[in-house]
């Protein structure tokens, strides 16, 4: 899809859309399932035909705010659309999407709704440059609602009504603690963690859908902020921050309440120092090792909102970053073996 602003008769911006300009092959696959159990069948009728798959790209947290901030319309976009019986596959090209709809970093916000009987289900994932292929869970149509401007079809030729695909924001909530990494270390040995310091942090959270019967709807991630953030020392802690949400509602397609912006530095609970098997050489005393690439650790319970616990993850990078200071010799180690000191669980201790 290419996307374009242009100013209309009343001086308003609206988005409009044209044949997306080719820019080579990246196509990551999006294959899964739709389950209609046999008393959804049933109060949907005969008529209803077989479930339908679309799926949807959002623009960047950026494209999202400045047209809120200006008082403008923006959507989310169709690119692909198919018929589940019960499987389905979908088909993303990353290099034939408008750069509104691509952060700075390389990734994609996307969404899966699947519609049966003018009701609509959806999960929420990132995509990244590499991305080949997405298993996207199993839809339960039991489990599926009538989305915000009347259910699977069009909305009526009505002047004010906005069309499908609209985002339109409502209330926040929050702050809540959302974890982010964790520093272990001895005290012979000095740790820091740091966060939005000085730059915006690409942060993968989990969100709601189906409001106000809120559950899981999948992750989404976010950079866009002033990126004051902070640097912080550790000891055996876990660096905590704050992050607000808000609740939306896409048009023909849910209610949800995803992550909305980074508010400030959170809570340091002290952990249990875990040592990892997968070491790097020796450091020398005054040795310095930091931690700014590949992505971290993911929190299955990052953070909890409205009672659901939702996953977090703050991908390393020049603005957030694990740094030790060895007033010993001592190793840094990690989770993963293929990885070593550059895992996504990394720890340091004297050897």
């Amino acid at each position: 899809m290419r996307l374009g602003l242009v100013r209309g008769a009343v001086g308003v911006l609206v988005l409009v859309f044209g044949a997306p300009v080719a820019r080579g092959s990246s196509v990551v696959t999006f294959e899964g399932r739709v389950d209609v159990p046999p008393s959804v069948a049933r109060v949907a009728g005969p008529d209803a035909g077989p479930p339908t798959v679309e799926l949807l790209v959002e623009p960047t947290w950026e494209v999202q705010r400045a047209a809120e901030a200006a008082g403008e319309p923006v959507s989310v976009v169709s690119v692909a659309q198919t018929t589940a019986a019960p499987s389905f596959s979908l088909s993303l090209d990353l290099d034939s999407l408008d750069p509104r709809f691509v952060a700075d970093e390389g990734y994609v916000n996307v969404m899966v709704a699947a519609r049966y009987g003018g009701q609509v289900s959806t999960w929420g994932t990132t995509v990244w440059p590499g991305d080949t292929a997405k298993r996207v869970p199993a839809f339960d149509m039991s489990k599926a609602v009538v989305p915000p401007g009347g259910g699977a079809g069009p909305l009526s030729v009505e002047a004010q009504a906005p069309p499908c695909g609209q985002i339109i924001w409502g209330d926040y909530n929050g702050p809540y603690q959302t974890k982010i990494m964790d520093v272990m270390n001895p005290s012979s040995i000095d740790g820091w963690g740091s966060y939005f310091n000085e730059g915006s942090t690409s942060t993968t959270l989990g969100y709601l859908s189906n409001g106000p019967s809120w559950t899981v709807g999948g992750t989404m991630t976010t950079s866009s902020s002033t990126g004051t953030g902070f640097r912080v020392p550790a000891q055996d802690q876990r660096i905590q921050a704050l992050w607000m949400y808000r609740e939306r509602a896409v048009v023909c397609v849910g209610n949800q309440n995803v992550p909305y912006n980074y508010y400030g530095k959170g809570n340091q609970p002290s952990i249990t120092h875990v040592n990892y098997p997968y070491c790097g050489n020796v450091y020398p005393v005054d040795g310095y090792y930091r931690h700014g690439s590949t992505r971290n650790q993911t929190y299955s319970a990052g953070l909890t909102v409205y009672g659901i616990n939702l996953s977090s993850q703050a991908g390393y990078s020049s603005t957030a970053t694990i740094e030790f200071k060895f007033h010993v010799r001592g190793k840094v180690c990690g989770n993963n073996s293929t990885l070593g000191e550059s895992s996504p669980k990394v720890e340091a201790h004297k050897v």
